[in-house]
């Protein structure tokens, strides 16, 4: 054991806890709305960008029968087109449309609301620290020797 396993212990404990109670918060958000969380996490990426169901799958850690079943239910409600890609007509892209671009906007509502509680206890800068190190940690690991 090296000097550095005991905190990365208590990290671990405390970023599974943490990721528990945000999924809890985050089922709140979207109870009521009429969509799963899955779709609702796909919904989230789609307006983050995510075009590729190749990409949304691995974003979403899922296989592509279960995000087909997800994207077939948001397409059902109205909320995404597919489209061919113009650089690869053999390729899907995704797209939000207008409808689910505003469920998008009333999500992100029933989120700050569902999620107050717990971020109004940081201060803006602990926020800004938050996010930075959080992107950092959701980089691909370094290898080291």
């Amino acid at each position: 054991m090296n000097e550095n396993d005991a905190l990365y212990d208590e990290l671990g404990a405390v970023a599974l806890d943490l990721a528990h109670h945000l999924r809890r918060d985050a089922q709140r958000a979207v109870e009521g709305m009429g969509v799963t969380q899955m779709q609702a996490y796909g919904i989230m990426l789609l307006a983050d960008g995510h075009t590729q169901p190749s990409a949304l799958a691995e974003a979403m850690g899922t296989s592509p029968p279960v995000l087909s079943q997800i994207l077939a239910g948001l397409e059902e409600r109205g909320f995404i087109t597919r489209h061919p890609d113009p650089e690869d007509r053999r390729r899907v892209r995704l797209e939000l449309t207008e409808s689910g671009r505003e469920f998008h906007a009333q999500m992100q509502a029933h989120w700050r609301v569902a999620s107050a509680p717990r971020f109004q206890q940081l201060s803006p800068q602990e926020v800004q620290t938050l996010i930075r190190l959080y992107r950092k940690m959701l980089q691909p690991p370094v290898v080291r020797p």
